[in-house]
C-alpha cells in the first residue's frame, strides 16, 4: 500500500484509441478554448468523481482544473496540448 508499481510500457494495460496514460499528460500545456495559455500540467489527481489537473501557471500560480465532459475539449498528444473549457469564476480575472 502507498507504493507505486512500475511496469514496462509493453506490459501495460492496452488503451482504447481515445485514451492516454496519465504520465503522458505531465508537461502538456493547458490552453483555454479562446487560446489563453495557462501552463503545463504538473500532476493529475484522481478524486474518484473525476480527475483534476494541477497546472503550474505563470500568471495565476497553481490552478486545479476539474476534468469532466464539460471542461475537457480535446487532448492533442501530437502538439502536447490540452484544450479546456473553464467553469465561470475559476480564474481570478473571471470574477
Amino acid at each position: 500500500r502507498g507504493l507505486f508499481v512500475m511496469v514496462e510500457l509493453e506490459q501495460a494495460v492496452p488503451l482504447e484509441d481515445d485514451e492516454i496514460y496519465v504520465y503522458e499528460l505531465i508537461g502538456m500545456q493547458v490552453v483555454t478554448e479562446d487560446g489563453q495559455e495557462l501552463g503545463p500540467i504538473i500532476e493529475v489527481l484522481a478524486t474518484g468523481a473525476n480527475d483534476v489537473y494541477i497546472v503550474d501557471s505563470a500568471q495565476y500560480g497553481e490552478i486545479l482544473l476539474p476534468v469532466t465532459d464539460e471542461t475537457l475539449v480535446r487532448t492533442d498528444t501530437d502538439a502536447r496540448r490540452v484544450i479546456m473549457r473553464l467553469p465561470s469564476g475559476l480564474l481570478p480575472s473571471d470574477s
